[in-house]
């Protein structure tokens, strides 16, 4: 049809052996009595069924019969007190029992216990008494950056996201438009977002059937597309939110103001949009319910180039009115004299960045723009 609308889980692994205490992307996947917490290093793997890794410090990974690829961490038995290092920052930082108490909000008897089992743990005395005050040794000190650092990647982990600051956010992002949101949409994002996140560069990629599989990838940020549900199969399309923002309708279009019955409708050369170069579209599809058919007189692949033949030749064209409006305002536009569908104008993302604060500001600010375009740009000077 020609196309005048535009347009972990975790891998099952096998033969764990009983000793081995693994997590895949952070869920245990076997009992790990005597594991308090894992600071492991994530890695990725990929294992070839009935080999074995070339290194690993996990014995579960050496018996893997699945391919799969994965991260894996492993949860390594330890003795260590780590859920004291936040009592150990505490009284490095403060130099003071009493005042690292005091941060921790617990008694200073509690504390002073706590210090003794971290001396103990680490083989030093951590902090000396030096005339009235204590003071860090030399490998309190050393340890000191390396316990800050890992509380600040444990914060930043386990807590809630940092607030989205537009003003101050650089980076990429990512829009996959038809040729037609490439034309009246692409200049107005990027004068938006210089405006609000003058950091943020904007990259735009042609709205294909792959653009769903792109955005669940993360390639792709936002999608501004026509809902073309149980018309066209889209592959992974079940995978984005699919938010409607306007309704896009067609109308017929000349250079010169001219009543077009269906008679003369018929009688007129047309020209049709058709990425693919295909024959039919909405049009026909309405005409061959009618028992009637119209002449095609050039198909070209998308609605800039319709709007150019028509403006300049005698031709006919059933476009977009939204597309019309705004980069054609001086075209004859009337009803088209066969039915012709409404459709929905959506804007679509992957559902795995519901949450994520920069992906909705993103999606807020791309919505009012193209909600903008339903209510109708001003046109621009032919």
């Amino acid at each position: 049809m020609g196309m005048e609308a535009g347009f972990v889980r975790l891998h099952h692994v096998t033969r764990w052996p009983s000793a081995a205490s693994c997590s895949t992307r952070g869920v245990p996947i076997w009992p790990a009595p005597t594991t308090t917490m894992c600071l492991g290093l994530s890695v990725s793997l990929r294992f070839d069924m009935g080999t074995s890794p070339r290194s690993s410090t996990c014995p579960a990974l050496e018996h893997a019969d699945n391919r799969f690829s994965a991260y894996h961490v492993c949860l390594q038995s330890m003795d260590a007190p780590v859920d004291l290092l936040p009592a150990l920052l505490a009284l490095l930082e403060t130099e003071s029992v009493t005042l690292a108490a005091r941060r921790m909000r617990v008694g200073q008897p509690a504390m002073s216990r706590t210090l003794e089992k971290l001396r103990q743990a680490t083989g030093d005395e951590l902090l000396v008494r030096t005339g009235r005050k204590l003071v860090r040794t030399r490998r309190a000190s050393e340890i000191l950056p390396e316990v800050r650092s890992l509380l600040s990647g444990a914060q930043r982990v386990l807590g809630p996201p940092s607030a989205f600051v537009p003003r101050t956010a650089q980076g990429v992002v990512t829009f996959a438009l038809g040729d037609d949101m490439q034309a009246v949409l692409a200049s107005r994002l990027l004068e938006r977002m210089r405006a609000a996140a003058p950091g943020l560069d904007i990259r735009v990629r042609p709205l294909v059937l792959e653009s769903a599989h792109e955005a669940v990838r993360g390639v792709v940020d936002l999608a501004v597309m026509p809902d073309l549900r149980g018309q066209v199969r889209i592959p992974m399309l079940d995978e984005l939110v699919i938010s409607a923002q306007y309704t896009r309708r067609f109308v017929t279009v000349t250079r010169k103001r001219k009543k077009l019955t269906l008679e003369a409708f018929l009688a007129a050369e047309h020209a049709l949009v058709s990425p693919g170069g295909e024959e039919g579209g909405y049009v026909d599809d309405a005409l061959r319910a009618l028992g009637k058919r119209r002449r095609v007189a050039v198909t070209v692949p998308g609605f800039q180039a319709a709007i150019t033949l028509v403006r300049e030749l005698d031709l006919v064209a059933t476009l977009p009115d939204d597309i019309v409006r705004v980069l054609a305002p001086r075209l004859h536009r009337q009803a088209c004299p066969v039915s012709t569908p409404e459709l929905p104008m959506c804007v679509a993302w992957a559902r795995r960045f519901n949450q994520d604060a920069r992906h909705r500001w993103l999606r807020e600010l791309v919505s009012e723009v193209v909600r903008e375009l339903g209510r109708g740009f001003p046109g621009r000077a032919e």
